[in-house]
């Protein structure tokens, strides 16, 4: 009588224990998706900046692999958590192209497929700094940015900008340099943070204003040269 009592209580309790239990989690083996091919911009002679999309996954992408083509392989140059898609690539070489392609992987070790790849070329090496322009219009007003490239093998030692403004235009703040008048044209000289600018590297300068009637800036030069839009 007192084994079946026992043998009863031992039942009950391991039924207690199994039913106590928690459940062995599943295995993850769903992979993450294809990120979409990887983008660029800032591209100097020397360097860039690489951005992707998010990809998804079932549980959730915990990092990706930034790979780079060299000679016909794929290599990883970077391991990036899931929120650094945006990574800057320096000592590059000047006028050459460069292919990148980026894999999503889970906390399972599960990997996408490889991305389309992305290719941009660096800019060429020349005599002489080069500059971007973008006005941003919005009547009256007006913003200017500027961006300076230092795409010479060595650095610069100072540099002037020089636009057109009309006398009825009022310039309001400047960032990355003085701007002074004379007349219908406007010059932009450095900030002392930014008169020498290493090769590859690039500088941003602007101004914002208004005009009535609206006649924002232009005809932008950088030492001379006029600036591309």
């Amino acid at each position: 009588m007192m084994r079946r009592i026992l043998l009863a209580t031992l039942g009950v309790v391991l039924s207690a224990a199994f039913l106590a239990a928690p459940a062995r989690a599943s295995t993850d083996t769903t992979p993450p998706s294809k990120p979409a091919a990887p983008t660029f911009s800032s591209v100097t002679t020397t360097a860039a900046n690489v951005f992707w999309p998010e990809a998804t996954d079932n549980v959730g992408v915990t990092g990706y692999y930034l790979q780079q083509l060299v000679g016909g392989s794929w290599s990883t140059i970077r391991t990036v958590g899931p929120a650094d898609r945006f990574q800057p690539v320096t000592g590059l070489t000047a006028g050459t192209p460069y292919t990148f392609g980026v894999i999503a992987f889970d906390a399972q070790g599960n990997t996408s497929a490889r991305s389309d790849p992305g290719t941009f070329t660096t800019l060429a090496l020349t005599a002489t700094p080069t500059c971007r322009i973008q006005v941003i219009t919005f009547s009256p007003g007006f913003l200017a940015n500027i961006t300076i490239v230092n795409t010479t093998a060595t650095a610069t030692s100072g540099w002037t900008i020089r636009f057109s403004l009309p006398a009825t235009a009022s310039a309001g703040s400047t960032f990355g340099g003085v701007l002074t008048r004379a007349g219908g044209t406007g010059t932009i000289t450095p900030a002392a943070y930014n008169a020498v600018i290493a090769p590859g590297v690039q500088a941003f300068v602007g101004f914002s204003g208004m005009a009535t009637p609206f006649t924002p800036p232009s005809s932008f030069t950088l030492n001379g040269i006029p600036c591309t839009v």
